[in-house]
């Protein structure tokens, strides 16, 4: 196993995007439990309660307005028939007047005022009773009393003395000028019935303008509160499940909590998507440790034979004690129980790290050097290198800025993709693994290249999907690329491969640096 000489080279093969940031130190996580107990505590207020509230306001407005509308309507229709009644009452009474003026200037006949007085009579006895709603009670009694009185002056008119005796004379003029103020008095109050009968008409006309305003008042602001019930209810709800779907996809599998105050369907989905991702969590941990059961056994076969040097080199030395141990000087003696101790801690530490390989752990994070991590997978894989025959060229700079995470899993992908590349070779090969830092995206890059048979793209297309694997024999369960991504991603990272038939293939672990990265 031949190492390179480790150096820093900076931007010659850096990430063409930042990968963004991905705090891992955060509060204390809320269980999919304590989310579903706590987005069903809420007041359940549905959506459709909602719709069809917003549905019937609109419905119970048409509805109200159309009525009040055609009431409206009705009253005006009303009005107009009573304003043509006192029309007529009012035409009645000036032809009256104008016989009456004939008959006072030129002495013509008073025959025909009895017609109009009686027509006078009839139009305000058939629209009285309406009347009396928004006209003056008191000027109709005076319309009334008028007319009859005016009939008997003209009935006196008609029977008077016409001879040229001063006292006839007098009770003439005297008639005369009763008839005269009668008759202006009936043309006042019948013109001030019309007036405000329009003056009435006129109000409702005024007043039944209010109603398409008032109308088109509830029609906005119920559209309003649609806009608005569409974005924060609908929009905003589907954008949080969106980004929730997302959150999922990239790895993480924290629960949706509630946002507002109350329930709906919305929360259902949200209970299901929690109970989903608690499930995708839990099977996830288990693929994270069947893959890593299996990076285990190929470990294993590697580190039994590491383990048997030393095991054999104790029994070897443990039997030259036994034999020679009362002839021997205690000097040797010594040297040999060094020896013992010597071969047992370094089986110690073989086992030791195989354990803490395979240990199932909380991801948890701390400043890292990069470089120790892939030390540590090196070292785990070291049997398996020495084995396949394969040269090892590391050239991981240890000036690079520390990286947030969990060595044990960050560990496991770089032992995965090492093995994955001692796979790929088993006619031997070159191994190398070398470092680059983009300061203009803040990342850490780590390229395992191999120069074994390459891929083709349809592979490559695929070669993250979960259970897909170009291992034959059942040597692979297609885990192993799914796993590490998942690992990378939760790190705030991700992992690109770039490959060619026959040229080998290169797998390029991007992360984030810590705050240490000189900008």
């Amino acid at each position: 196993m031949a190492a390179g000489g480790r150096r820093m080279r900076r931007n010659e093969r850096a990430p063409e995007k930042p990968v963004g940031s991905f705090e891992l130190v955060e509060p204390r996580r809320v269980t999919t439990t304590e989310a579903e107990r706590t987005l069903l505590a809420r007041p359940n207020i549905s959506i459709r309660r909602r719709l069809a509230v917003v549905l019937i306001l609109f419905a119970a407005g048409a509805v109200a307005i159309t009525v009040a509308v055609w009431v409206l309507l009705s009253v005006i229709e009303r009005k107009v028939d009573l304003i043509a009644g006192a029309d007529k009452l009012n035409y009645e009474i000036l032809q009256m007047r104008r016989f009456e003026k004939n008959f006072l200037l030129y002495g013509g006949d008073l025959e025909h005022v009895d017609y109009h007085i009686a027509a006078a009579e009839s139009a305000l006895e058939s629209s009285k009773a309406e009347l009396e709603s928004t006209v003056n009670g008191e000027c109709l009694e005076f319309l009334e009393v008028n007319l009859w009185h005016y009939k008997e002056l003209i009935g006196q008119a008609q029977r008077m003395d016409l001879s040229r005796d001063p006292a006839a004379v007098n009770d003439r003029q005297d008639l005369f000028n009763r008839l005269r103020n009668t008759g202006s008095d009936l043309v006042t109050c019948g013109e001030k019935i019309v007036d405000s009968e329009r003056e009435s008409v006129h109000k409702l006309i005024l007043f039944s303008r209010l109603f398409p305003a008032v109308y088109l008042l509830l029609v906005v602001a119920l559209s309003a509160y649609s806009a608005v019930f569409m974005r924060r209810h609908l929009m905003q709800r589907l954008e949080l499940l969106m980004n929730a779907a997302r959150r999922i996809g990239a790895g993480d599998f924290s629960p949706i909590v509630p946002i507002r105050r109350t329930r709906d369907e919305f929360t259902d989905l949200a209970i299901a998507i929690n109970r989903m991702t608690r499930e995708l969590e839990r099977r996830e941990e288990f693929l994270l440790q069947t893959q890593k059961l299996r990076a285990v056994g190929s470990l294993t076969a590697g580190i039994a034979h590491e383990v048997n040097n030393p095991l054999n080199n104790i029994m070897l030395t443990a039997a030259v004690l036994e034999e020679d141990f009362d002839t021997m000087p205690r000097k040797q003696q010594l040297e040999l129980v060094e020896d013992i101790v010597t071969q047992t801690d370094r089986a110690r530490k073989i086992v030791s790290n195989l354990l803490d390989f395979a240990r199932e752990s909380e991801i948890t994070s701390e400043p890292l050097r990069i470089h120790e991590v892939v030390g540590d997978a090196v070292r785990l894989a070291a049997n398996q290198l020495r084995l396949s025959g394969v040269e090892l060229v590391l050239d991981v700079a240890e000036d690079l800025p520390r990286v947030n995470g969990d060595r044990q899993y960050l560990s496991q992908v770089f032992v995965n993709l090492i093995l994955n590349a001692l796979e790929a070779m088993m006619d031997g090969g070159r191994l190398t693994l070398s470092s680059d830092l983009s300061l203009d995206t803040g990342c850490i890059a780590i390229n395992i290249t191999d120069t074994g048979p390459g891929m083709s793209p349809e592979v490559l297309k695929s070669i993250f999907d979960p259970f897909f694997t170009t291992k034959t024999g059942g040597r692979g369960t297609g885990l192993g690329l799914s796993v590490s991504l998942g690992i990378v991603q939760k790190h705030g990272g991700e992992i690109r491969v770039a490959s060619k038939i026959g040229e080998g293939t290169t797998f390029t672990v991007i992360l984030p640096a810590g705050e240490d990265v000189e900008r």
